[in-house]
């Protein structure tokens, strides 16, 4: 039987709520870090809030980009490996009996279950919400949030069949992966696909968990994201390659999703060239 070292995860905790049920952690991880094989004795919820990692898992390489959220059951053995530049996770430990009361709903083993952003988007930027403002209240909210996180991720663990998107949505959405630097408005997007933009903004909500914008803002962001880490251009030319106004506008937008700026993520990464400044 192969052995197996339980070791402390090499991160930084930013802030974390316990309701009794679940413990609710934003974590960030540094470069470049290489965790041997491990496991958590809890259930853990794991959603990548910015940059990306990678695990091995029964052999077999994972990549989990910004947006993909990640259930993995008790005991399952892993090795975490950290990519190049920080990355960002809302981590989530279940409680034994919690657990046990939703484990009918994923399979047994240690493969975990994981989603896409379209998935679990809303629900996660809500949990994050509830961990910055932490008020009176934020324990129940954080707890009905957890439940409806579990749901989603039963309905898919389980094979529940989605509602089928209209064709008129898988244009859009292919429309929005190959435009989404350029100037798109709801009203230019809604006319190209042949739907009223009232129609679209309501079905992409309700398909994909956010907002037109959002998603291209989105979209943007991890664009850029990985032109920072590839150092070939300068934050004012990522900036206007990736469809922001300028360079304050993407300087702003980053700071808000990831807590620092461009030039303070860049410069976490190691020595910059003169161009990245």
């Amino acid at each position: 039987m192969k052995a197996v070292r339980r070791i402390a995860e090499v991160r930084c905790v930013v802030r974390s709520i316990d309701t009794g049920d679940f413990r609710v952690h934003e974590i960030v991880h540094p470069p470049d870090t290489v965790l041997i094989d491990h496991e958590h004795p809890l259930a853990q919820i794991s959603s990548v809030l910015a940059g990306r990692f990678h695990e091995i898992v029964e052999g077999c390489r994972r990549t989990y980009l910004a947006g993909t959220t990640v259930l993995r059951p008790p005991g399952s053995l892993h090795r975490n490996l950290g990519a190049r530049g920080e990355s960002r996770a809302l981590v989530i430990e279940l409680a034994a009996e919690t657990f046990q009361r939703f484990a009918r709903l994923f399979p047994s083993g240690p493969v975990p279950v994981e989603v896409g952003p379209e998935v679990t988007r809303g629900l996660v930027e809500e949990l994050v919400r509830e961990l910055e403002v932490e008020d009176a209240a934020s324990v129940l909210a954080v707890r009905g949030l957890v439940f409806q996180l579990l749901a989603r991720l039963g309905r898919v663990a389980t094979g529940a069949p989605p509602e089928p998107e209209p064709d008129w949505f898988l244009r859009t959405r292919q429309l929005l992966a190959a435009s989404y630097r350029q100037p798109l408005s709801l009203r230019d997007l809604a006319a190209a696909v042949g739907v009223h933009p009232a129609r679209l903004a309501r079905e992409f909500r309700r398909h994909v968990g956010c907002s037109v914008g959002e998603q291209i803002r989105t979209l943007r962001m991890a664009y850029a994201t990985d032109a920072l880490v590839s150092r070939r251009e300068s934050i004012a030319d990522i900036a206007t390659r990736s469809g922001f106004v300028d360079q304050a506008h993407f300087s702003r937008e980053f700071k808000k999703r990831t807590g620092r700026t461009p030039t303070e993520f860049r410069a976490s990464l190691g020595p910059a060239t003169a161009k990245s400044r």
